[in-house]
């Protein structure tokens, strides 16, 4: 008898308690980047564990060679290869775009990795634009929505985040810097 009691009060728990609180979908992030310190250097490095691999099948190449197809039937699949061989350079072209600001970011914020947000250093797109020789809105594009997984756990790229803030001694400092300096006073 303890036992359908038992049985029929864990029919009506909620086996998610957090769905109460809010009706918002959970998202799930998955980080573009990831940053490892070994010994004393940060590794910076696309990641490609769940990352679609994309390759163009040999059956369209196969029908370009082969004699019983007519000129249109080749043209048409000549046309979908280039466009697909051009898709493909264009995720190649965007990963390593995203590499690069993601290893400019960490060159300049090496003290932060390695002593916490108070270290953090107010940046400006219009500077890492000018370090890597590409256009602000590139690097708008690259770090929009994109993440990295860093010994600090993970962050978002988007680093107009980290708004500069002139101080009284004609330096610059980082909102996240000053806001962990206040919190480390209380």
């Amino acid at each position: 008898q303890k036992m359908c009691k038992s049985h029929n009060i864990k029919k009506t728990l909620e086996p998610k308690p957090g769905r109460v609180c809010s009706d918002e979908k959970s998202v799930y992030i998955q980080p573009d980047v990831i940053v490892e310190k070994i010994e004393d250097e940060f590794i910076v490095y696309i990641n490609e564990s769940d990352s679609l691999k994309i390759r163009i099948s040999n059956f369209y190449k196969e029908i370009l060679k082969n004699s019983k197809y007519d000129e249109s039937t080749k043209n048409f699949i000549k046309e979908k290869l280039n466009s697909a061989t051009g898709l493909v350079k264009s995720i190649e072209s965007r990963k390593s775009t995203i590499l690069k600001i993601a290893k400019e970011i960490v060159k300049n914020q090496k003290d932060f990795f390695d002593k916490g947000e108070k270290y953090i250093k107010p940046m400006k797109m219009k500077d890492i634009a000018q370090n890597l020789d590409f256009h602000e809105s590139t690097i708008s594009r690259g770090v929009n929505r994109k993440y990295m997984l860093t010994p600090l756990g993970y962050m978002n790229l988007n680093i107009s985040l980290v708004v500069h803030l002139e101080t009284n001694y004609d330096n610059l400092a980082s909102s996240v810097s000053i806001k962990r300096m206040i919190q480390e006073d209380q």
